[in-house]
């Protein structure tokens, strides 16, 4: 009949196993990455072209040895294909204007200037840029200038159109 540590000792001679197994593994992929390489074979290339350079004598009689072409640095090597005349047609459009930014108006404070004269910012959230802007009259937001802040809203100007976001809906009013 086996003890009942039969298998703690059968556990213990196993895990030395593996341990032993694994070391011999380890020993023998560490010698092996250490084992130096054969050297690869010379390759014998031919020496450059033996013939002298050439000679110029200028008019004062000293020799000038050009040790390369100057011309081959004057090649054109890309062209790149010419453009299309630009024909003038009838009167030019109007670029259009970019789309206003999807300003949401999330109230309207009383607040006083540098002055201490009584003023009225608006709460605008831009959700492009996740930005709360609080904004007086005369103020920029991007291309978009604060025309006007009223307690019922405020008045926009983008590229020289005017635009109004209200405090409320129409709807809503008559429901409160």
């Amino acid at each position: 009949m086996p003890s009942p540590s039969d298998p703690i000792r059968l556990w213990n001679q196993r895990q030395r196993t593996v341990f032993t197994v694994g070391g011999v593994a380890v020993l023998a992929v560490l010698s092996w990455s250490a084992w130096p390489l054969p050297a690869p074979p010379l390759i014998d290339t031919p020496l450059a072209d033996p013939t002298p350079p050439t000679k110029d004598v200028s008019h004062d009689g000293t020799e000038h040895i050009e040790p390369f072409d100057i011309g081959a640095f004057t090649a054109a090597i890309w062209n790149p294909a010419p453009e299309a005349p630009t024909v003038a047609t009838g009167p030019r459009a109007r670029p259009a204007l970019p789309p206003p930014p999807k300003l949401q108006l999330i109230g309207i404070a009383r607040d006083t200037d540098e002055h201490g004269n009584p003023v009225l910012r608006a709460a605008l959230y831009d959700p492009d840029t996740d930005r709360l802007h609080l904004v007086a009259s005369g103020e920029h937001i991007g291309p978009v200038t604060i025309a006007a802040v009223d307690t019922e809203g405020v008045s926009l100007e983008i590229g020289g159109r005017t635009s109004r976001i209200a405090l409320r809906d129409d709807d809503r009013e008559g429901h409160q």
